[in-house]
């Protein structure tokens, strides 16, 4: 069965709230037969599509296939919605592009109550490329044996729809329950009990806490496990490397079929956006069903999970008895570094360590330092020398609370997980104004945005009352060289960082500007975040200033070079001061222009780390402006210009050398 009609259940009324892009352009266009054929009973009937796409990137935004019998202004309207609510768009265009004349009379009143205005034009190049991408590239593969290649829910061994029923009510409930609220993809639970049917079952990490994907993934064995626990991206890490996973995805995201069978059995499902999927992966392009046995035993889990409470995590072993479709079973759940850490074994993670346990050590240095006198460079070193003689430095027993609440953040930023929640709350337990330890408890709140503001609010406050108002009185106070004021600042930044999230952008600048006062030299790369910002909110002459600092003005860095130039071109278009202005972004990162003009992709996760112009360091620039450059008129035009221009020069002088 085919999966056309699951949008039905978005309407208009899903766009109030969301924000306006008065400038961004969309292109929309529908094809009465795009060439899919679909069984519907003993018929076969060819699929309408609907397509959208950004004028000026050429990406697709949406596409929403549906019978031929849906009018057309329907089928519009559902895919802008699901153009606009996707978790990567989050807005509303400012114009809808068509040139069907009918169709623009029909979705224009509709859509005009949400700032939506409908253009009639003649060419649409940008949706003509997303369907033409379409037919080359994804209509192919959708043929009958392809969508047989995973086979049907019901197709697998010992499938049944009572097996089907039960898995998809236990997957509601997990859904609802939302254990990632307590769980991170860092924690690997143990399934103790009961015997798994396939031991790539027998070890399970909830997968959401970070907010992008939700579900489970499973191992066979925690070796599998802990040879990911070092990559930047643990959960997209985990995606890959699965071999099962039981994913909640949209329905685009679902075989033929999987939806439509959801509706047509009345299965449980939370949204739109929460179909179960649950998928051995065999190898990149090939995947199949999970037997009847296996499906029930994945059954099972989520029931016992969405049952769990955080008191019965926290303990690092529990129990769990749930009905299933083969009766009632007890889950024995277990997390094995949670009960490692409670015996003091430390966590075998060999990757990069968080950089706030330097702050750890420079601490221990100071209070050393504090408690011998040196009245030299050369005496201090002497003193460093014979007291440490090579070893880490140790921080002596707390004096204060706020101390020992302090070292509890220290040790929690040596773990992972659920242990360091645990050492982030304990921490709070013994002084509120422990700053660091609401930073560690909003790290673990992607899924909730707006709660991880809170908390990094609360922590800017607690880290405020630890330093007392003198620090802010004192225009010569470093709150960076400080250490004991680190905490306030990585609180506050991260209550920036949040309310950027969140679109409070006007407030996101005063804090950032705010953490610049406090901190001029600027050790945090504040300005990074700044600058863009400015430049999208046209604050033109405030990004004047910034970039300006006495500070800053000698940052040779693409990411300060790439903005200053397109600041010049938005205040001078291509003049000769803009041109010398990019000349100069170029040279000191080459590679930047392809990603900005879209002729190489940037990948799904940024590089963490990047050497001044090396390949990461252009993806993360590119990242950060190319919807700026996107939205500056001519812009990307003058930049492919510049870019030829200085590729040609290069080659002359080449050629010079060679003679």
């Amino acid at each position: 069965m085919a999966w056309y009609n699951v949008h039905m259940s978005k309407t208009l009324s899903d766009l109030r709230g969301l924000p306006s892009r008065s400038s961004e352009v969309w292109q929309l266009v529908v094809i009465p037969q795009i060439g899919m054929k679909i069984p519907v009973g003993t018929n076969i009937i060819e699929l309408a599509g609907c397509f959208i796409a950004d004028q000026r990137t050429h990406q697709a935004m949406s596409f929403h296939m549906d019978s031929p019998d849906v009018p057309k202004n329907e089928l519009a309207c559902v895919c802008i919605v699901a153009g606009c609510v996707r978790p990567q768009t989050g807005y509303v265009p400012g114009v809808i592009q068509v040139r069907d004349p009918e169709l623009a009379t029909l979705i224009n009143p509709m859509l005009e109550p949400y700032g939506i205005r409908v253009e009639v034009v003649d060419l649409l190049p940008a949706a003509d490329e997303v369907v033409d991408s379409f037919k080359r590239d994804l209509l192919p593969l959708i043929t009958p044996d392809w969508l047989d290649t995973p086979g049907g829910w019901l197709d697998a061994p010992g499938m049944t729809p009572k097996r089907l029923s039960a898995y998809a009510q236990a997957a509601a409930m997990m859904y609802t329950a939302a254990p990632w609220q307590y769980l991170a993809s860092d924690d690997l639970i143990k399934i103790e009990s009961p015997s798994a049917p396939d031991n790539e079952l027998r070890f399970a990490t909830v997968i959401g806490m970070s907010g992008k994907d939700f579900g489970i993934s499973f191992f066979p064995n925690r070796h599998r496990f802990n040879q990911l626990l070092d990559h930047d991206d643990l959960e997209g890490k985990m995606e890959e490397e699965s071999s099962i996973e039981l994913i909640f995805e949209d329905a685009d995201n679902l075989p033929v079929g999987d939806a439509q069978l959801w509706l047509a059995e009345k299965l449980p499902l939370v949204n739109d956006h929460a179909y179960p999927l649950l998928l051995d992966y065999l190898s990149d392009e090939d995947f199949d069903r999970l037997d009847g046995p296996s499906v029930t035993f994945v059954e099972g889990l989520c029931r016992a999970l969405a049952q769990t409470s955080e008191q019965q995590i926290d303990s690092g072993r529990w129990e769990q008895t749930v009905e299933t479709s083969d009766g009632p079973v007890t889950y024995v759940l277990s997390l094995p570094m949670l009960l490692e850490a409670k015996r003091d074994v430390k966590p075998k993670r060999t990757g990069m360590l968080d950089r706030r346990l330097m702050d750890k050590n420079m601490l221990a240095i100071e209070l050393l330092m504090s408690q011998r006198k040196a009245d030299s460079i050369e005496e201090m070193n002497e003193i460093l020398a014979k007291e440490l003689n090579g070893k880490v430095p140790v921080l002596p027993p707390p004096t204060s609370p706020l101390e020992q609440a302090q070292w509890l953040c220290f040790e929690a930023f040596e773990h992972h997980g659920r242990r360091r929640i645990q050492l982030a709350k304990e921490a709070l337990d013994i002084c509120p104004d422990a700053a660091d330890a609401y930073c560690l408890l909003a790290e673990n709140r992607g899924y909730d945005i707006a709660g991880a503001n809170e908390l990094f609010r609360q922590g800017m406050e607690a880290g405020r009352r630890a330093l007392g108002e003198k620090p802010f009185e004192d225009p010569e106070y470093r709150f960076w060289g400080a250490i004991r004021s680190r905490p306030y600042m990585r609180a506050r930044n991260g209550y920036a960082q949040t309310l950027l999230s969140l679109g409070r952008k006007q407030e996101a600048v005063e804090e950032f500007k705010a953490l610049l006062k406090l901190n001029p030299n600027d050790n945090q790369g504040i300005r990074y975040q700044l600058a863009p910002l400015l430049l999208e909110l046209n604050r033109l002459d405030d990004l004047d200033e910034l970039l300006n600092e006495e500070n800053f003005q000698d940052d040779g860095s693409a990411e300060w070079t790439y903005v200053r130039a397109l600041l010049v071109y938005r205040r001078m278009a291509a003049s000769p001061k803009a041109r010398t202005e990019l000349f100069t972004a170029i040279r000191s990162n080459p590679h930047v222009p392809k990603y900005l003009l879209g002729r190489v992709d940037l990948p799904s996760t940024l590089p963490r780390y990047f050497s001044y112009g090396d390949e990461d360091e252009a993806m993360i620039v590119a990242s950060s402006q190319k919807t700026l450059w996107e939205q500056s008129p001519g812009a990307l035009n003058w930049l492919s210009k510049c870019k030829r221009q200085l590729n040609q020069s290069s080659q002359r002088k080449k050629s010079r050398r060679k003679r």
